[in-house]
């Protein structure tokens, strides 16, 4: 079910900056700190837009309360991440669009300086714009930060320097090549932004908490990454086995270090 949450709106949505899309599964511990982050610092040119996949806990409660702040939301009964997010393209207004985590939260001046940057640039060739992000654990302690600017040559070789969720995508990218592919349940965000090289900028400042968790960051994650790469014939055979042994190698290093220091 997908409902408009005003419904004096006009059907007939103004075109808007930038779309705001969350998708939610029974992330009611965790999803007031996301929508909170987005419309304490909403304008008129911000859409936000949440896809729920008929979560079974108080998430559709706690998104409720704030229903009015929101301008669509989606109630149904999705196949993941990607599937969600690919039913909210279908209501973006926006020129840039760009994926909030369920359990994430960006910095109070994020669209300030997203809107900023985007004024101060050339961007009608501009494919994304990437920012940083700040990874927290659960108890919002910061454990690093990453995010660099895009590169062609190290990113279809799997060294993935985009921090995603700091990452606006110009709307022209899902006119030109489609919506996710949800067979890559993990990691089609990876394979998206692997059909053709991309045009981007680079924002060096922190404008996203992440908190740790994500299946993306995972061995698994790590395993259809090296999938992708294969199914998009993107790196050597060579270096998708050395990026696969890297990542799975840091992953376990790191997660020992972190389950060590909690």
């Amino acid at each position: 079910m997908s409902v408009n949450n005003n419904k004096f709106k006009s059907r007939k949505m103004e075109k808007k900056l930038i779309t705001v899309i969350t998708a939610s599964f029974n992330a009611a511990d965790t999803i007031e700190r996301t929508i909170l982050s987005v419309i304490c610092q909403k304008k008129d040119d911000i859409e936000y837009i949440i896809a729920d996949g008929a979560s079974r806990d108080e998430t559709m409660s706690v998104i409720n309360r704030y229903r009015e702040k929101i301008d669509h939301v989606i109630s149904e009964h999705d196949n993941g991440v990607y599937d969600a997010w690919n039913k909210a393209l279908k209501y973006a207004h926006g020129e840039w669009i760009i994926f909030l985590g369920a359990d994430d939260f960006y910095e109070p001046d994020t669209f300030d300086t997203f809107r900023d940057f985007i004024n101060s640039y050339d961007t009608a060739n501009v494919d994304l714009i990437s920012a940083k992000c700040r990874l927290i654990n659960y108890k919002g302690k910061e454990l690093r930060t990453f995010g660099k600017a895009y590169n062609w040559e190290l990113f279809r070789n799997g060294n993935n320097c985009l921090a995603h969720g700091a990452t606006l995508h110009n709307v022209k990218l899902f006119a030109e090549l489609g919506r996710y592919d949800i067979h890559f349940n993990i990691n089609a965000d990876f394979e998206f932004l692997l059909r053709r090289k991309m045009n981007g900028l680079f924002i060096d400042k922190v404008l996203l908490n992440m908190q740790e968790g994500g299946i993306s960051y995972s061995a698994n994650g790590l395993i259809q990454c090296y999938r992708i790469k294969r199914y998009r014939k993107s790196s050597d055979t060579v270096h998708n086995i050395y990026y696969l042994i890297k990542g799975l190698t840091g992953f376990y290093l790191r997660k020992f270090f972190w389950d060590i220091t909690k």
